[in-house]
């Protein structure tokens, strides 16, 4: 197990005990009929490691949550933060595909204050 993965598990159960329902989906379209039916405050959306055309694909899929979903927040997690990655975030976030965005890195503590200051 990845300390990345540790990580998000750690929020998921950190957010439950706060009190948030949490619901994970491996992919943009199963994300994307949950959060219909169920309309969450937010919604995390993780960026897998690799780049290139998968990283494209999912801010497609960042596009297409916003459009079906327009009050949901929207907030990006990246895997790193390399030049790439840094351009990526910024760009979603000017485009308005995303409302934030963090890294792994970030502390627990702050994914948790930007989950529950919505």
């Amino acid at each position: 197990m990845t300390n990345k993965c540790i990580i998000a598990d750690l929020l998921g159960l950190a957010l439950r005990q706060v009190g948030l329902a949490v619901h994970t989906a491996p992919e943009v379209g199963p994300a994307i009929q949950y959060a219909k039916a169920h309309r969450p405050g937010v919604i995390l959306i993780e960026t897998p490691e690799a780049q290139g055309q998968q990283t494209a694909d999912y801010l497609t899929g960042c596009a297409e949550l916003r459009r079906a979903l327009p009050d949901v927040r929207l907030i990006h997690l990246w895997p790193d933060k390399s030049t790439q990655s840094m351009v990526a975030a910024i760009t979603a976030l000017k485009a308005h595909q995303v409302d934030d965005f963090l890294y792994h890195d970030s502390s627990l503590t702050n994914m948790i204050s930007m989950f529950m200051s919505t």
